[in-house]
């Protein structure tokens, strides 16, 4: 927990493989509804997602790969350079979180390590990759049935 600043609070889903396991479970929808609650209770917050998609050059190469399947990365690949899109916006966050907003953030670190080992890397490797990056104090898991057992199985 994190005492010198405002809380991190992370939605976070699963999909194995690419396949759309936690697909369209309402992560975007319950992200709105908590800032917009948390607005209304005067408290200072932002929303955001992870990859960033069209911020960065980064995130632009990041949303290209995702929306085409025909762009195939090694997974240790993938997993640095979603990490990477992580560690570009670790400044603002702590620098933001120092002055008081409270972050509500879609898809952080350990939806990419839920990702990563999925695709069969080691565990401790995919954490190491975010190690130093802001810690959250809350992570909700939005899935199905299917993906609570996987997340389960994987030790998540």
């Amino acid at each position: 927990m994190q005492t010198d600043a405002s809380p991190l609070l992370v939605f976070f889903t699963l999909s194995l493989s690419r396949l759309s396991c936690a697909a369209s479970v309402g992560k975007n929808a319950q992200i709105e509804l908590l800032t917009a609650y948390l607005k209304a209770k005067g408290v200072a917050v932002e929303s955001f997602d992870f990859p960033t998609r069209t911020e960065t050059k980064l995130g632009t190469m990041l949303d290209s790969f995702l929306k085409n399947p025909t762009h195939i990365l090694p997974p240790q690949v993938s997993a640095m350079l979603f990490s990477a899109d992580r560690w570009q916006w670790e400044g603002m966050m702590k620098e933001k979180m120092t002055r008081g907003k409270t972050l509500v953030v879609g898809r952080y670190a350990h939806s990419g390590v839920a990702y990563a080992t999925a695709l069969g890397l080691d565990e401790a490797w995919c954490k190491s990759l975010d190690t130093g990056l802001p810690k959250p104090d809350v992570v909700i898991f939005l899935g199905t049935l299917l993906c609570s057992w996987c997340c389960v199985s994987l030790r998540l």
